[in-house]
């Protein structure tokens, strides 16, 4: 590892930013929009903060997970309709890796963003989503 005595701040969002949020009316609309600007605010300010905050030594990334394998998500799984597997089906439908993130998987992204080995790294916003924004 390098000698680097840099900081580096990181955000995270959900990896739903990409993608529209749906043409619906009344209150669930409002709230998918709602939670889109929030993400975009966060991908947005993470390429601003890198440029102006870079002369001082200063990286700013941000990570962008698909639905990850906690223990929310497993008790959510567990009320779908044929359980996990078909709630895993369901949720990875429109990823090239068909399978759910589990917390490593974004540990390691942010690991690897917040280190010395990213010591050249800034304005990063990484999706960590098993390939759902390459479709």
């Amino acid at each position: 590892m390098s000698s680097h005595s840099g900081v580096s701040r990181m955000s995270c969002s959900s990896r739903q930013r990409t993608r529209s949020p749906h043409r619906s009316s009344g209150r669930s609309a409002r709230r998918c929009w709602t939670a889109a600007d929030t993400r975009s605010g966060v991908h947005g300010s993470s390429k601003q903060d890198a440029a102006s905050y870079g002369r001082y030594g200063i990286r700013v990334n941000s990570v962008h997970p698909s639905t990850v394998l906690t223990p929310l998500v497993e008790g959510i799984a567990a009320e779908f309709p044929g359980g996990l597997p078909a709630y895993e089906t369901y949720m990875t439908g429109n990823q090239s890796l068909r399978r759910l993130g589990r917390p490593v998987d974004v540990a390691y992204g942010v690991l690897y963003l917040a280190s010395d080995e990213a010591s050249w790294v800034t304005g990063v916003n990484l999706p960590i989503d098993g390939g759902y924004t390459a479709r």
